[in-house]
């Protein structure tokens, strides 16, 4: 924690709201201490015991779906669920086997973050991204809250009214699970509600919806950097133009620029090696759990709400890391237009070399990926979306086909 002091304090608010949610489940990406794996992963432990208990019970509804005659529409309520704690368990693993890499990457990005900016227009860039940057992350949070609250009460608000409208009340939860005993009581009903009440919303919160924020804030920072970097080299030349000597030119201007530049690559990079895992299960598991929302919404009654609002918080999910991977993708190709367009010819030999340096590493886009199989991109978005739609179409036939 004493690491953060070191940082700017501007940088660090870009990320530290969802490093501190991380933390409320057991996972402190910036504690050092070399206290013993008991002391430290406690909390961790209980937290997926309660997690794996809840994903257990699912998995066991749709094996028993015979018994306990759940129907066609039952089981797929069930699927998107599923999916989404698989989903959180990735993220979990991934951030507590490469807390100290995410860590490493932080306090590097902290390092190149400027403290003080002279230049107008880099002040005015680097505001701009922060600024954009907390106005995306307070929409989404909010956006989840408000999600997560017709998902999770909406049940219980169908079974209340449920209680005092019939005589044989129907006990609804959030998620379709196996209970290893029957509940008889509204007791035993309100214990079983708050557990699926306390567990999904620590998930969502703390693991699904903080996990992506997380690598959306470092990409958020790493796009304004190199926006930072191409100012830089918009501005090379004009700086050093007057009583210039071709001779006597050291470059010492521009090999500022190349070394950061390549910085900042290697950073993405390694970015793109830590969450990768992370973006392959959001883009795999995404389609088919908008999919069952969709069509939950269209087909189960007095649900509609509930579904709708999940599907959207699905597709916003996916949204909020292609749109940044995309300025990511961007700012790099930037950085090489800005130094194909600043008046590298009326430089030295050494200059030109620099400059062709940055254009060459700039051939290659900078994207992060889903292990290689599919680049973060609003391509990918767009991907994602009619994926779900031709599933949609898929299970719509087969409902019908089991209706007739």
């Amino acid at each position: 924690m004493n690491n953060l002091k070191e940082l700017s304090p501007k940088f660090v608010d870009t990320f530290r709201r969802h490093t501190i949610m991380i933390e409320k489940i057991g996972i402190n990406i910036f504690d050092e201490t070399k206290n013993s794996f008991f002391k430290r992963h406690f909390k961790l432990g209980l937290f997926m015991s309660l997690v794996m208990v809840l994903l257990v019970g699912q998995i066991i509804y749709v094996i028993k779906r015979n018994e306990i005659d759940a129907q066609f529409v039952d089981v797929v309520s069930t699927i998107p669920s599923t999916f989404i704690l698989i989903q959180d368990l990735v993220k979990i693993f991934v951030v507590t086997y490469k807390r100290d890499r995410i860590r490493k990457v932080i306090m590097e990005i902290g390092k190149i973050w400027p403290t003080e900016l002279d230049d107008e227009e880099k002040k005015k860039t680097l505001h701009s991204w922060t600024k954009s940057l907390k106005f995306f992350d307070n929409a989404f949070f909010r956006a989840a809250i408000i999600s997560l609250v017709f998902y999770e009460l909406l049940p219980l608000a169908m079974t209340i009214y449920s209680i005092n409208t019939e005589v044989d009340a129907q006990y609804q939860f959030p998620l379709q699970m196996y209970f290893f005993c029957d509940l008889h009581s509204h007791f035993q009903y309100a214990l079983a509600y708050t557990y699926q009440l306390i567990i999904s919303t620590t998930v969502h919160m703390c693991v699904y919806v903080s996990c992506d924020f997380l690598l959306v804030d470092l990409i958020f920072d790493l796009s304004a950097l190199l926006s930072l970097l191409r100012i830089d080299l918009e501005n090379l030349v004009e700086q050093n133009y007057n009583n210039y000597d071709f001779e006597d030119d050291d470059c010492e201007d521009i090999k500022v620029i190349v070394i950061k530049h390549q910085k900042l690559l290697s950073l993405a990079e390694t970015l793109n090696e830590i969450f990768g895992g992370i973006i392959f299960s959001q883009v795999s598991f995404s389609s088919v759990i908008i999919c069952c929302y969709s069509f939950m919404a269209v087909i189960a009654d007095g649900m509609f709400l509930k579904n709708l609002t999940a599907s959207l918080g699905i597709m916003f999910a996916i949204f909020i890391i292609a749109w940044p991977g995309q300025m990511l993708s961007d700012a790099s190709n930037n950085v090489a237009a800005a130094a194909y367009r600043c008046l590298w010819y009326e430089r030295g030999k050494k200059f030109r070399k620099c400059i062709a340096i940055i254009i060459a590493r700039s051939q290659r886009e900078c994207h992060l990926s889903a292990l290689g199989f599919s680049d973060l991109t609003l391509a990918m978005f767009s991907k994602v979306i009619s994926t779900s739609w031709s599933y949609l179409s898929l299970l719509n036939q087969m409902y019908d086909n089991i209706d007739e």
